[in-house]
Parts: structure tokens; C-alpha cells; sequence
């Protein structure tokens, strides 16, 4: 089996701990702390075997006219030919104590690799953990807000960092969120508005119709007509709807309308038979969607 399915299959069993962004940011920084650590204790440790007593060192000292005092009486020992000379015996106990400073060196860095690796994982994790307070922070907060509270914001405090910009960011998709939310229940408010009244209308003119007991032909045909042309009303208000539920707050296409005209069309479609007034109007172009213009 290859080794990357080896570790996936090892990563996805369950009794694995879950592997947290403050577990991740501990084990970095204790690993670093450790191969820093290490790397300086192996620097120490080739200046120190360099920096002590080295055989080459003994010998140039004997060679340079030292002699070993000895008591009165005593014959030095280069006078038996098995004996070892004086330098010799030097050199070994010097090789013996460098080993031997050397050895104690490892086992005590060692020790001491080991004590301070288990406080900068203890550090680490504390640390860890008050670098990601304000993350759970927001966390808890954002998963407190719904579509019944979009007004709660982070409102982070402390210094311009990356974590106080990505709460800003938060605060600013919630406003953006509120604000189409509040225009969603405005569009449902309005088309719920404006369908409700075409509608009566249509239904007033069908009822005003049955209920005329000299109902004649041409009097239920002007009747569905009007009902027709009410209906034709009201596709146009439906196209309108559907055009102001897509842009929401901006619209998709923008042409010149004479205003004046249009105007005038809506005064001529609900004016009154019995209804006499005078209209000035003067000529007006603007920009926008025909059918919306018309509405408004």
C-alpha cells in the first residue's frame, strides 16, 4: 500500500483527536522550538570538543621543555623502557576527561532539550489559544445571528491587524445581507400590494356585470373587454415585478423615457367619465424601465 493512502486512511479513523487550528499552531511551534534547540546544542557541542584539550595540545607541551615535577627520590617513569613517558600517560587522562566533559554535555543538553521542549508546548498552546480568542469570538457571534437579528454586528475591538480586518469584512457582508433583506420584504409588501388591487378591480367589474338584471350582449362585452385590457394590466405589472425582483436596487436596462407621455397615458386610462380637470404638461425625458415609470 502506498504511504499517502497509509496516512489518509490513518487521518480518517475516528479515535484520532480533532486536529484544531490551536493544536496545529502548538505542535508548529514546539517543533521549531525543537529543531531550533537541537541545531544550537549541536553547534555547542563541536565548539566545545574544538575549544578542549586535544592530543596534538599535550604534546606540543611537552615538546616545548615542560617537565612534570616529581618528589625527591623518585625516578621518572620514561626510565623503565615498558613504562609509559610522561605525556603519554597526560594524554590519556586528558582524552578520557574531554570524553568524558563531552558525554556529560549531551546527557544534560539533552535533559534540558527535553524539560524546555515540554514548557514551549505548554507556552505555545496558551499562547495559541489568546492569538485565536478573537476568532471564536467571532465565531460564537455569527453563528448567533440569523435572518431575525441581521442589525448585530462583530464590533471587534483592538488594533488593525488581519483578525480585526476580517471581522470589518463580517460586519460589512452582514449590512449587505440586512439591506437585502429589507428590500426582499419591501418588493413582497409592494407586489402583494399591487396585485391585491388589479385583481378587485377585475373581480368589482365581473360582479358589477352579473348583478345588472338588464344585463344585455354588448353590455358583457364591454364588460370582458375591460376585464381584457385589465388583464393585460396586469402582465405588464407582473413583467415589472419580475423586472424589480431581479435588480432589486439596481436596474438591468436603462432607456430614455418621455415622462410627459407617459404621464398622460395614465391619466387618460383611470380618468373618471364624470371627472373635469385640466393637466399642463411639459416635455420630460428620463431614464429607466418603461413598465416601472408606469407604475410609479
Amino acid at each position: 500500500m502506498p504511504l499517502s493512502d497509509r496516512l489518509i486512511r490513518l487521518a480518517s479513523r475516528r479515535h484520532l483527536p480533532q486536529r484544531t487550528l490551536r493544536l496545529r499552531l502548538t505542535l508548529l511551534y514546539g517543533g521549531l522550538f525543537i529543531v531550533c534547540g537541537a541545531a544550537l546544542l549541536g553547534i555547542t557541542y563541536v565548539l566545545v570538543a574544538h575549544a578542549t584539550v586535544r592530543p596534538g595540545s599535550v604534546r606540543s607541551v611537552f615538546g616545548g621543555g615542560v617537565r612534570v615535577g616529581l618528589p625527591h627520590g623518585h625516578r621518572p617513569l620514561s626510565a623503565n623502557r615498558h613504562a609509559p613517558s610522561g605525556y603519554t600517560v597526560v594524554e590519556r587522562v586528558a582524552r578520557g576527561q574531554r570524553i568524558s566533559d563531552l558525554h556529560q554535555l549531551v546527557i544534560w543538553s539533552g535533559i534540558a532539550l527535553a524539560g524546555m521542549s515540554l514548557a514551549s508546548i505548554a507556552l505555545g498552546w496558551i499562547v495559541a489559544g489568546r492569538a485565536l480568542r478573537p476568532l471564536r469570538t467571532i465565531t460564537a457571534t455569527t453563528r448567533q445571528i440569523s435572518a431575525t437579528n441581521l442589525h448585530r454586528r462583530l464590533a471587534l475591538q483592538g488594533t488593525q491587524d488581519d483578525v480585526k480586518d476580517l471581522a470589518d469584512t463580517i460586519d460589512g457582508l452582514l449590512a449587505r445581507l440586512e439591506g437585502a433583506f429589507q428590500a426582499q420584504r419591501a418588493f413582497v409588501a409592494n407586489a402583494s400590494h399591487e396585485l391585491r388591487t388589479p385583481l378587485a378591480l377585475s373581480r368589482a367589474m365581473l360582479q358589477f356585470a352579473l348583478a345588472d338584471p338588464e344585463l344585455s350582449l354588448e353590455s358583457l362585452k364591454a364588460t370582458c373587454e375591460e376585464v381584457l385590457d385589465a388583464g393585460a394590466d396586469h402582465e405588464q405589472l407582473l413583467e415589472a415585478l419580475l423586472t424589480l425582483s431581479r435588480s432589486q436596487q439596481e436596474l438591468e436596462r436603462w432607456q430614455p423615457i418621455e415622462l410627459a407621455a407617459t404621464v398622460k397615458d395614465v391619466l387618460e386610462t383611470h380618468r373618471h367619465p364624470t371627472a373635469t380637470y385640466e393637466v399642463d404638461l411639459e416635455p420630460a425625458t428620463i431614464s429607466g424601465d418603461p413598465a416601472l415609470v408606469q407604475r410609479l
